[in-house]
């Protein structure tokens, strides 16, 4: 009888214990179920790549407005000091060329004075173009392919008694006594007496052999 009853109690504890661990089962869901559902390839490729995406995209975007932010700026401010400084030198250096240009233009005057043959009759020879002083009525007489042009005052042409010379600028012939045009490119074509007469103070670039009279 004992026995019989012991083997009862046994058997109501299994029974007991199978209930719980069913109804611990139901509750935990079972695959497939609402709890625990059964996804599909595409969608974990999906969420992966989503929130790959987005924590790349932010980590990129945490790093751009870091260190690299940070280097560009100092980069481009580095790029605007240098161009600033060579804007400022390339003006002072416009500055200081204008004023050389001023001081050559004076020096190259003041050598061809010297170089004008004050003497008359003294011939002289620029093998670049010099600016001469020559004063009302002085003949500044041009050798062959000597070249003149007129910078200030006034002058009339000298020809040979049958040729004038060549202005280049107005392509034509000057004939003796026509009015030299200011900043006209004149040529000598022979050593045979031609040139310029100053009817005022002149000042004339020339190039080439020349003599005063």
């Amino acid at each position: 009888m004992k026995k019989k009853s012991f083997a009862a109690t046994i058997a109501c504890i299994v029974l007991v214990a199978l209930a719980g661990a069913l109804l611990m089962g139901n509750t935990a869901g079972a695959p497939g179920s609402e709890v625990d559902p059964v996804v599909t390839k595409s969608y974990v490729e999906n969420y992966v790549t989503n929130y790959t995406q987005g924590y790349v995209t932010s980590a990129l975007q945490n790093f751009l407005n870091g260190d690299v932010k940070n280097a560009i700026n100092s980069i481009v401010n580095q790029a605007k000091t240098e161009l600033r400084a060579e804007i400022k030198n390339g003006a002072a250096s416009g500055e200081g060329q204008g004023s050389t240009g001023n001081q050559g233009t004076s020096d190259s005057g003041n050598q061809g004075t010297s170089n004008s043959g004050t003497n008359a009759g003294e011939a002289v020879s620029a093998p670049t173009f010099v600016v001469v002083n020559v004063p009302a009525g002085t003949k500044l007489i041009g050798g062959a392919g000597t070249e003149l042009i007129l910078r200030g005052g006034s002058a009339v042409a000298i020809d040979n008694g049958v040729d004038g010379i060549s202005d280049l600028t107005g392509a034509k012939d000057l004939l003796g006594g026509t009015k030299i045009g200011l900043n006209h490119h004149l040529l000598v074509p022979r050593a045979d007496g031609r040139g310029i007469q100053a009817t005022s103070e002149i000042w004339v670039m020339v190039k080439g052999d020349y003599t005063l009279q």
